[in-house]
Formats: C-alpha cells, structure tokens, sequence
C-alpha cells in the first residue's frame, strides 16, 4: 500500500508514498473515522503521482471533518483540484 497511517487516539499522520488513488483515500477516511477529535496530518511529500478521484474523495472527507486536516507537500495540480472541490482556504494555508 503506498499510504502509510499512523493512528492513535489522538492524532492520525498519513504519508502518502509513491501513488494516491481512490483505495488509499478509504484507507485515510477509515483512519480519520476510527479517531473522531484526533489531530490530523497528511504528507503529501512522497506522491509521484495523485488520482483525481482520490484527490476528490479526500476533499469529501476535509469537508465534512469537524476541526482542521493539515496538508503539506502537496502539488499545485491537487491544490486546484482540492479548490475545485471548495477546500481552497484550507489547502492552501498548508500547500
């Protein structure tokens, strides 16, 4: 699996590494639903690449999630989409 979870109760670190596609984004939601309240990080840094659909099912969950997702590392390709999406302010604060 190219996404690496580290989960406890309070706090969800996600490090996407080499590919994000629609799997990874129900393994992160899974994550972030097993942890209601925790802090959560995602590491964009590793991904080489980033699946539209994944990027969309993520901006799904930083909507409807009560309190902040930190994003770092992410591209300016998934910063669109995630705008796209209405999570621009969100996004960008991290990107």
């Amino acid at each position: 699996m190219p996404v690496r979870i580290e989960s406890s109760r309070h706090q969800v670190f996600v490090e996407i590494l080499e590919a994000f596609d629609a799997s990874d984004a129900f393994a992160v939601h899974e994550a972030i639903a097993a942890a209601p309240g925790a802090t959560v990080a995602i590491d964009f840094r590793g991904a080489r690449r980033c699946d539209p659909v994944a990027v969309a099912l993520l901006s799904q969950e930083i909507l409807a999630r009560p309190g902040r997702i930190e994003l770092s590392g992410i591209c300016r390709q998934e910063l669109r989409l995630l705008e796209y999406f209405g999570v621009a302010a969100a996004a960008q604060a991290q990107a």
